[in-house]
């Protein structure tokens, strides 16, 4: 078990993660000591056996409405009281999480796609729930399987007491419980220790997807990333190579009833009365310590045991980021905006060598993503739905209305930042470190940009994948604005970190870009002479 100055003070390994994963890029072990995996062979799904499986519906519905639903601005809530019905909640797990495509063809090298981005389509993540009863669903502890669109029950009945305790505090009319898992084998065959970074980054997208599909589906969301580990573990069954990454609480009435503390809460026995599981599953990769060893060693070291090590931070409102050669506000909201159902469907984060047409971005698409992609979300990261840790950074080549230069958004006042204009397609290219993505001909390249010592102060070891998520849940956000206006969004950790903070005039070496996003109308044709894509939607 980790110790409270482990988890807090001893910030030493989450620096030196930080320096792996952002300046030297290197390896924790010399390639010849690897062992030799089928990365490009593992299987993608974990599917449990011997245990009650409830296939979910196929008339849930095709649209899910304006794609703007989780800003408050457009947000309808379910009325208080609501329940979850059985179309809904398979939904939920759908847009959430789905297995969305299969592409085939000679020029394929990522054959199964989900609907949110990952490193290689390696999707280490896994969606867990805690649901109501819902006819013909009866209430219980489920894993998602995405490959059958079934729910595998692990515990029948109200587990929200037990999960009460397991974060800390009271649960309120709580009307769905999920929870995200990694199983780190199957990134760090490829990645080794920098697979950290990546998988940290996709839970952030993926939980940014729940956000939003949740909201669409009339629920206020609660993101916790901080909880007692080892039962949560123990409640999920989760062996030592899948560990429990974040959970999120969905309400009705339009906002949060969480409360920390109250006598659900639970220090070093929460959990204690959970009975193990024994489950037999199907899962092909195992975990090689030897390839990351710097990863386990942050991961044990954020563990949080008692509820008592959690950290409140203090709240925070929006306000302005600070002086700027100039601002330019934010024109009024479109009237019509695109479906997320639709907008999630057409995400993609472009073929393999992604070259950009040369072609300006129309305003209201720039302006429409930047609004909302940076929304506040309740949790424990700030309780108020304050300031987010993660500022966003612009870097402009073409666009409609908009001169090229560098710009921050401040979403304290809806407004951009100007920081400085002119050409800066020689500075993109000198940056970025694969030749697969053309920067220079892209509309625009955002940067999500945070203080990793601030993160490490606050929260210790764990601040590192905490930060990560939140940088992630933007990132969602923008592929799928970008989508919403027919643009391709491709992530990529692929950067010189110094020359982005020297752009963008970071002070301290501490402040990271932590993510880049081209952004860009993809050629019409690409790929399409060498791959078929079949969507599967219902």
């Amino acid at each position: 078990m980790s110790t409270l100055s482990e988890i807090r003070t001893d910030a030493e390994t989450a620096q030196e993660l930080i320096e792996l994963t952002y300046h030297t890029l290197g390896l924790a072990v010399p390639p010849s000591e690897l062992k030799p995996q089928a990365v490009d062979t593992a299987f993608r799904f974990k599917i449990h056996h011997g245990i009650p499986r409830f296939p979910l519906s196929t008339r849930f519905p095709l649209f899910l409405g304006d794609v703007r639903r989780s800003s408050p601005e457009f947000f309808r809530p379910l009325p208080p009281g609501a329940s979850l019905d059985y179309e809904t909640v398979s939904a939920l797990f759908h847009y959430s999480y789905a297995f969305s495509r299969v592409d085939r063809g000679p020029g394929v090298f990522w054959p199964y796609h989900r609907l949110t981005p990952s490193p290689r389509c390696l999707f280490p993540l896994e969606l867990y729930g805690w649901l109501p009863a819902a006819p013909p669903l009866p209430a219980g502890l489920y894993h998602f399987d995405p490959l059958h669109h079934s729910l595998e029950q692990l515990r029948a009945g109200d587990w929200r007491p037990e999960v009460a305790r397991i974060l800390g505090g009271e649960l309120g009319d709580c009307l769905a419980i999920l929870f995200l898992t990694a199983v780190f084998a199957r990134t760090v065959a490829q990645y080794r220790d920098f697979a950290y970074r990546l998988i940290t980054q996709e839970a952030g997208h993926v939980l940014g997807n729940i956000n939003m599909v949740a909201s669409n589906l009339g629920c206020t969301p609660d993101v916790r990333y901080q909880f007692h580990d080892g039962a949560t573990s123990r409640l999920l069954g989760l062996d030592g190579e899948e560990a429990a990454m974040v959970a999120v609480l969905l309400y009705a009435g339009g906002r949060s009833r969480f409360r920390t503390g109250g006598q659900e809460s639970g220090g070093e026995s929460a959990g204690a009365d959970i009975s193990p599981l024994e489950l037999a599953f199907t899962r092909s990769e195992r975990l090689e310590p030897a390839m990351c060893p710097l990863l386990l060693q942050v991961e044990r070291g954020s563990r949080l045991e008692p509820t008592n090590w959690f950290v409140q931070p203090s709240s925070g409102t929006h306000g302005c980021l600070g002086p700027a050669a100039g601002s330019l506000p934010a024109p009024p909201a479109a009237v019509v905006s695109s479906d997320l159902a639709d907008a999630l469907y057409f995400r993609s984060s472009g073929d393999l060598t992604f070259n950009p047409v040369w072609q300006p971005l129309p305003s209201r698409a720039i302006w429409e993503t930047l609004r909302y992609s940076v929304e506040p979300v309740a949790g424990d990261l700030d309780p108020a739905g304050g300031d987010c840790p993660v500022d966003v950074l612009v870097a402009v080549n073409h666009a409609q209305d908009l001169a090229s230069g560098i710009y921050r958004w401040c979403p304290g006042c809806r407004a951009l930042h100007v920081l400085e204009t002119g050409d800066v397609r020689d500075r993109l290219r000198a940056l970025y470190g694969q030749p697969v993505v053309n920067v220079s001909s892209a509309g625009m390249v955002c940067y999500l940009v945070s203080d990793f010592d601030r993160a490490v102060a606050l929260f210790g070891n764990r601040g590192y994948r905490m930060l990560h998520m939140a940088a992630g849940t933007i990132a969602q956000r923008i592929c799928v604005f970008g989508a919403a206006h027919g643009l391709t969004v491709r992530p990529s950790d692929a950067y010189s970190v110094e020359l982005v903070q020297q752009m963008v005039q970071a002070e301290r070496r501490s402040t990271k870009p932590l993510f880049q996003l081209v952004i860009g109308w993809e050629t019409q044709d690409a790929g399409a002479a060498s791959r078929y894509r079949q969507t599967i939607r219902f």
